[in-house]
């Protein structure tokens, strides 16, 4: 009975979860020196990337009229970004326009389901334009194209837009591109 309650006897918690191994400096230099090929390469989200490199640019234009790394005072920084980025000042405010649109939004147009043009009219709608418009594409299953981006922007603007004037403009039939008719 003694030997069975001997063997029964619980470890301790520092017994369980405690390593007994020494480390030397050829453990620890093994473990330091892990080649970087057997380490995974993280994924970035296409979105989580275009949002640090529009982070950074819009951040770039916060500094206006501020001397930064010698460049003279009064210079946009919006023109910094541009020169850097070789994309003409116009461009860059556009593409800083497209973080007023919705995730759902910003999505299809990170998967090229809605082309750029269209996305930067459609960013000047509110929210709730916005989130009607998500659920009109997958009711028609269809995207606005440009010339129909811009009059849901026009009619936004003017404060006439609603959930029933978004389904009817996605329900039109699109001009087949080249066609001067609508099919």
């Amino acid at each position: 009975m003694a030997r069975t309650k001997g063997a029964l006897a619980l470890a301790s918690y520092d017994d369980i979860f405690s390593v007994k191994e020494t480390t030397t400096p050829a453990n620890t230099e093994a473990i330091i020196e892990i080649p970087l090929g057997r380490l995974h390469p993280p994924e970035f989200h296409p979105f989580q990337v275009r949002n640090d490199e529009a982070m950074k640019k819009t951040t770039a234009l916060k500094h206006r009229g501020i001397v930064v790394d010698g460049i003279d005072i009064g210079t946009l920084s919006v023109t910094i970004v541009s020169k850097q980025a070789g994309e003409s000042k116009s461009q860059i405010y556009r593409i800083i326009r497209l973080t007023e649109l919705v995730p759902g939004l910003i999505d299809l147009v990170d998967a090229k389901k809605i082309a750029f043009n269209p996305a930067v009219e459609l960013s000047y709608l509110n929210r709730k334009e916005q989130s009607g418009l998500l659920d009109a594409m997958a009711k028609y299953e269809a995207t606005p194209s440009l010339p129909q981006a811009q009059r849901l922007k026009k009619h936004s603007q003017s404060g006439e837009l609603t959930l029933e004037m978004i389904d009817s403009i996605l329900a039109e039939v699109k001009k087949e591109p080249g066609s001067r008719y609508a099919v």
